[in-house]
């Protein structure tokens, strides 16, 4: 863990995310862990965030 600045905020809005977008609260908190887990990893609210395609290709790899 290098930096947790902005992340239950990353948290928060990736679960929003999720749900608006027709996935389960199961599915929306594991996409939110998947956000987090790459955020926490960089240095900084913003910059860190990782991009949509990289959180996805992390989720759609994950056996159910």
């Amino acid at each position: 863990i290098f930096d947790t600045t902005g992340s239950v905020d990353l948290f928060n809005g990736a679960v929003l995310y999720g749900i608006i977008n027709g996935y389960t609260p199961f599915e929306a908190l594991r996409i939110a862990l998947i956000d987090n887990y790459y955020q926490i990893q960089g240095i900084g609210a913003i910059k860190s965030i990782p991009d949509k395609e990289q959180v996805f290709n992390h989720y759609n790899s994950l056996e159910v």
